[in-house]
């Protein structure tokens, strides 16, 4: 990552003798950010789900590789403050999910 982006999106000179564990702490959670697309496979929803797509953070990329409602609140309280943009895109991926009844399927799974 250049150093103009760097100082942009991960400005750690608020905390300079924890700047490496902050660094590490951010590029795990930004590359835990994953574009997934298929049919919604729900159990709750009254509503049949069409091809779509799911742009999420990721709690753990190899044992849950979907997105969480719960999780990604966690994940934007840190990532608002570094990337708002992309924050707001994961947000607004979240709310297109509402079905008729004001429901959202708190985990994401698409594919298979």
């Amino acid at each position: 990552m250049s150093a103009e982006l760097n100082e942009k999106y991960f400005p750690v000179e608020k905390y300079p003798e924890h700047s490496d564990f902050l660094k590490h702490i951010l590029y795990n959670l930004y590359g835990g950010i994953a574009f997934y697309q298929g049919v919604l496979f729900t159990q709750n929803s009254l509503i049949r789900h069409e091809f779509d797509f799911s742009y999420s953070f990721t709690p753990s990329r190899l044992i849950f590789p979907r997105g969480f409602l719960w999780d990604d609140g966690f994940h934007l309280s840190v990532a608002v403050h570094y990337n708002p943009s992309i924050a707001i895109q994961v947000i607004h991926n979240w709310l297109r999910k509402i079905d008729l009844f004001g429901w959202i399927g708190r985990e994401q799974i698409r594919g298979f």
